[in-house]
């Protein structure tokens, strides 16, 4: 379940009003403080106060997942710049990402991985043989 900005500032602080105590937050939020609310359970009160420990007031998770995006977005360009005719099964084994990601990564800046298309050569003559063999 998610919450607003709102109410996770309100599930905080009611977390320390209760020093701690995730089910005493839970009623405190319930019944003194936001009776007409929808009502976290005890481990959203502690995931909160958790992820403001780890990520701050200004961050979270998301922040730290678009910045390794970032760097594999970079690497995965670099990759593709320094040899064009690279695969996307042999990048995603070469950067260890999925191929998914550099397919996306890829589409999203206008690029496309190398397909191996085999061709005959073809050499003077060939029409002419081609023509006699139908017949």
């Amino acid at each position: 379940m998610i919450f607003t900005n709102e109410e996770y500032a309100d599930i905080h602080f009611c977390y320390g009003f209760c020093d701690g105590n995730a089910e005493a937050a839970v009623r405190e939020y319930r019944i003194r403080r936001y009776p007409n609310r929808r009502l976290p359970s005890a481990q959203v009160f502690s995931r909160t106060h958790q992820n403001f420990r780890n990520y701050g007031l200004g961050g979270n998770v998301d922040h730290n997942r678009n910045r390794q995006n970032n760097n594999n977005q970079n690497r995965i360009l670099r990759a593709f710049d320094n040899n064009p005719r690279l695969s996307s099964r042999r990048a995603a084994n070469q950067l260890q990402i999925s191929k998914s990601q550099i397919l996306r990564t890829l589409r999203n800046n206008h690029k496309h991985a190398y397909h191996l298309q085999p061709v005959h050569h073809l050499h003077p003559g060939d029409p002419e043989q081609r023509r006699n063999k139908k017949k």
